[in-house]
């Protein structure tokens, strides 16, 4: 995977089993399967009008937790930034804080059949000729500071990016050792 990959995202909103509205958008800069749902989560939720109450249904499990975990229990500062997607997280949860908007998150199994899901779905399946939606670090709702790495925002625990840089720097150290260049021939090899 590059930072040139993308993934699409989409959602429908419905009323009274009809569908009123609906978006899509391709994302970029290192893409998975939970940044593009929160991603989702976070543009459909920025349409909300304020005090209202939304059902959101996905089919990520692990949204559903991490979102429930977050409004469950205090954060203690020091671990605000120690999860992955956290400038999102802060952007979401400070969003329905201000908006004073009630979520409720349902799960919802992948590939059912369930129709509404299958129309975001295709919505998103669909992203190539998609404009591409670029979250903002820095927005009204995370006014929290971002890192930045070789022109990339960081979106992983800052522990975990400062031990993944030390860990490839004494590789980069250990492997160029004289010693070790009799396995030269090998490094591509070795994962």
């Amino acid at each position: 995977m590059t930072n040139h990959c993308s993934m699409g995202i989409g959602w429908v909103q419905v009323e009274n089993n009809i569908i009123t509205n609906s978006f899509a958008a391709q994302i970029q800069y290192w893409p998975s399967s939970y940044k593009t749902e929160l991603l989702a989560i976070l543009s459909a939720i920025s349409t909300a009008p304020r005090n209202c109450k939304i059902d959101i249904y996905t089919d990520s499990q692990s949204v559903i937790y991490k979102y429930q975990k977050l409004i469950q229990t205090t954060i203690n500062p020091s671990h605000s930034y120690s999860y992955n997607c956290w400038p999102i997280w802060h952007t979401i949860l400070n969003l329905i804080k201000s908006y004073k908007l009630s979520i409720t998150l349902h799960k919802v199994l992948a590939h059912s059949n369930n129709n509404l899901n299958k129309a975001a779905n295709i919505l998103a399946q669909n992203y190539q000729t998609l404009p591409f939606l670029e979250f903002k670090y820095t927005n009204l709702y995370n006014p929290n500071f971002h890192i930045i790495w070789e022109n990339f925002n960081v979106e992983q625990s800052t522990r975990k990016l400062i031990k993944t840089i030390c860990n490839a720097h004494i590789i980069a150290m250990w492997s160029s050792q004289n010693r070790n260049q009799t396995w030269a021939h090998l490094y591509d090899q070795i994962n």
